[in-house]
Order: structure tokens, then C-alpha cells, then sequence
């Protein structure tokens, strides 16, 4: 990965996570490896999430990340693995709610604010939680939002990609474009 400054271009040597190849050959290898199970697994570079729908199921996709890492001669790091969290710290953010992480993609979106109105009333603290149908039809609304373009494409790895980045001695902010 490559940066630039106002004192000119700098190149690491060893990523901040250990690799010594860039992450974009890392984080096409690991989309390649997932590709069958992506109904159920995102990975960004080395974070593997797996989420399911009941414990049950969570214990048959963990069985089939482990595998398909097997396979392809790939191991996970056991002091960086966590099994069966209910919450999960990803990319810096802790996803607690539905709304919480549908936040982030609001600006994809026309009409979010609209759209979330009346689940955003729900969590008035002057407000009693009661779901009513017009909650039902914002959180439907708001799950077809997310699971459609732009949210969901993925990228064509055929074309260019304009990679932007911000380095400061704490970290590194990457923008792909």
C-alpha cells in the first residue's frame, strides 16, 4: 500500500497486521477462498465474520469456514479468533442494533431519515417501545434498502480502482473509489 504526504510517498514494507504482501492480493485471495459461503461470511482482509440466524446454524458455518480454510492450506490465528458473540467489534465499530449499522450505509440510500422515522421513535426515551406496523414496514423497507444496489454490489474487479488514503501515527484511512 502506498500513501502520499506533504512530504512525499511512503510504501510499507510490513503491513500494520503482519503482512508482508499488499492487502489487496490478501483480500482477493481470502474473497476467492469464501466465494461459495458469501451468503453467511464477510471478510475484510483478515477479519473473518460469520453470522447466522440461530446457534445451530452459526455451529455449521464456523464447521464450514474452518473447512474451507483447511482446504486451502489457509490457518486462523487462535488469540485473535472469538466464537458465538452476540455483539461484534468489526472495522472499529461495535454492531449492537440494526438501526446502529444501518447508519453507516444511510448516505447510499434516498430517503433514509424517512425511511427510519418510526424505528427511530421507537428509542425515544419519552417513547414506550411498542411495534406497531408502521415499524414493521420501515424495518422491511429498510432490510430491502440494504440487501439491493449500491449496498450490496460487489466490486468489478475487471476495472480500475482510484485508492485515496490518510496516514497519521495512529492509523491508516483508505477510501476505495
Amino acid at each position: 500500500m502506498v500513501f502520499r504526504t506533504h512530504e512525499g510517498c511512503y510504501e510499507f514494507l510490513v503491513m500494520p497486521f503482519g503482512l508482508t504482501n499488499t492487502p489487496s492480493t490478501f483480500q482477493a485471495t481470502m474473497n476467492e477462498v469464501f466465494k461459495s459461503l458469501r451468503k453467511f461470511v464477510l471478510v475484510f482482509v483478515d477479519d473473518i465474520l460469520i453470522y447466522s440466524g440461530s446457534w445451530q446454524e452459526h455451529l455449521n458455518h464456523v464447521k464450514l469456514v474452518l473447512t474451507r480454510l483447511r482446504e486451502c492450506g489457509l490457518v486462523a490465528k487462535a488469540s485473535k479468533c472469538v466464537f458465538g458473540q452476540e455483539r461484534v467489534e468489526y472495522l472499529g465499530h461495535l454492531v449492537r442494533s440494526f438501526l446502529g449499522i444501518a447508519g453507516y450505509y444511510r448516505k447510499f440510500i434516498k430517503g433514509f431519515a424517512s425511511i427510519v422515522a418510526p424505528l427511530s421513535d421507537l428509542l425515544l426515551k419519552e417513547a414506550s417501545f411498542t411495534w406497531t406496523n408502521t415499524a414493521q414496514e420501515a424495518f422491511e423497507k429498510l432490510k430491502q434498502c440494504l440487501c439491493t444496489l449500491p449496498i450490496l454490489g460487489l466490486s468489478d474487479f475487471t476495472k480500475g480502482f482510484v485508492f485515496k488514503t490518510d496516514a497519521s501515527g495512529v492509523g491508516i484511512e483508505a477510501t476505495l473509489h
